[in-house]
């Protein structure tokens, strides 16, 4: 990703586990040269931005509600186990644990964004890949409902698989901060 502040006065903030490529401009460095001509120096530095937390997949969240049988993570009290799921008429517990019949994308996806939604609020840090498929997949719980879910196109089922594709390599640690070791 390139930025040119000062050209376009720009702002860029990287997401965490992104290599940065910061361009130093130096005008009118004399060089460590013989040849002392007038000329500019440019440095190029790669940065590694910095990732906290750790991820943990949709299974921990399920047996870590007030439901258990593992101990409780209150995680959960920031979303709330109860609310309503979008327009699924669930809350986001019992949509975490509906297997998706005939392939239904809304299931698939939602298991996947639940978990990635409990992981950055428990601290997980998240990544530009993850941050696009978690507000596109808002879009699409805005939009949908289980069953209208059933009548996407073959295209659009791929589209939104993908997605779930994607926060399945997050929560399970492939990509972003990695997987919590316990």
């Amino acid at each position: 990703m390139y930025n040119n502040s000062k050209t376009y006065g720009g702002s860029f903030i990287p997401a965490a586990g992104q290599i940065v490529a910061v361009l130093i401009y130096v005008d009118g460095f004399k060089g460590f040269t013989t040849n002392y001509s007038d000329r500019n120096q440019d440095t190029l530095i790669e940065v590694r931005v910095p990732t906290r937390g750790c991820t943990l997949t949709p299974g921990y969240w399920k047996t870590h509600s007030s439901n258990g049988p593992a101990p409780y993570d209150e995680t959960w009290e920031m979303i709330g186990e109860d609310t309503t799921f979008f327009h699924s008429e669930q809350g986001w517990y019992d949509v975490l644990w509906t297997k998706p019949k005939k392939g239904n994308v809304y299931y698939i996806l939602a298991f996947q964004y639940i978990a990635a939604k409990l992981n950055i609020m428990a601290g997980a840090s998240s990544t530009a890949q993850v941050n696009a498929a978690l507000a596109f997949a808002d879009l699409f719980f805005d939009a949908q409902t289980p069953a209208t879910a059933l009548n996407l196109s073959k295209k659009d089922r791929n589209f939104y698989t993908g997605l779930a594709n994607i926060l399945d390599s997050y929560n399970n640690g492939y990509i972003g901060p990695g997987h919590c070791s316990n």
